[in-house]
């Protein structure tokens, strides 16, 4: 399955504070580079902690999960499992809010 490696991540502005925006890539060369695998790890669990639900530029819909830490030249990487066709190789971009108030992403 393609890996969305994270590309960005950011809190919004009150008043939606439990809300997070993240964008995603699928080239590893455009992905956010961690200086440290504690850092990395730090960011996984941020996500996990959150429902990152993208809205592809297709229209498919894909809850991102499982957030792993690769570790590269250059830092480690955070990313997710997505099942999204080469046409769909583009960047995401999803906003989440805790997983008991889901919302809907979008991608760009």
């Amino acid at each position: 399955m393609p890996r969305l490696y994270l590309q960005g991540l950011t809190d919004a502005p009150s008043p939606l504070k439990d809300h997070v925006n993240s964008w995603y890539t699928r080239d590893p060369q455009k992905a956010a580079a961690l200086a440290t695998r504690e850092e990395a790890a730090l960011i996984c669990s941020k996500c996990e902690q959150h429902s990152f639900e993208l809205t592809t530029v297709k229209g498919n819909t894909h809850v991102c999960a499982g957030f792993k830490v690769e570790e590269r030249i250059g830092g480690y990487f955070v990313f997710c499992e997505a099942p999204l066709s080469a046409g769909e190789a583009g960047t995401a971009a999803g906003g989440v809010k805790p997983r008991a108030q889901s919302t809907r992403g979008d991608t760009s």
